[in-house]
């Protein structure tokens, strides 16, 4: 694969390697990262879904971009911490094996969203899929199809 050079990039581009798509930022509207080139921070450890409800899901450190689950019983799952302010455009990628037992339910931080669902409202991951989220802020997030 070819080196990637940003000499010949739109405007746009940020001197750290992630391009903006050119007038996103219309109208006051948030902008969201692109295309990013950073390293995925894995968690190394094989994630278990708990808990029937929000308050009892397993909570997803801030600190890994990457979960994967290798344990979802029936009804379990996994929520967000709060992010940071400011943390807009922030991204996790989940990725459930196939060789779970059950679907994963996957919870935003307290009083959040996700995709424009109800507030507090799990997304259902199904076993042996992905799924990439992008924070639209502390709480709230938006998934890539």
């Amino acid at each position: 694969m070819a080196n990637v050079t940003y000499h010949d990039h739109p405007a746009g581009t940020t001197p750290d390697g992630t391009e903006e798509i050119p007038g996103w930022q219309a109208s006051g509207a948030k902008r969201f990262t692109f295309l990013a080139f950073k390293r995925l921070r894995v968690n190394q450890t094989l994630q278990n879904a708990a808990g029937t409800d929000q308050s009892s899901a397993t909570i997803l450190s801030n600190n890994y971009d990457l979960h994967r689950f290798g344990t979802v019983a029936a009804g379990a799952g996994a929520k967000f911490a709060a992010l940071p302010a400011g943390s807009e455009g922030e991204h996790r990628v989940i990725n459930v094996l196939s060789t779970v037992a059950s679907d994963l339910l996957i919870y935003p931080a307290a009083g959040g969203t996700i995709s424009g669902l109800a507030v507090n409202t799990p997304v259902t991951l199904e076993r042996g899929q992905s799924l990439i989220l992008f924070a639209f802020s502390a709480v709230d997030w938006i998934t890539v199809p």
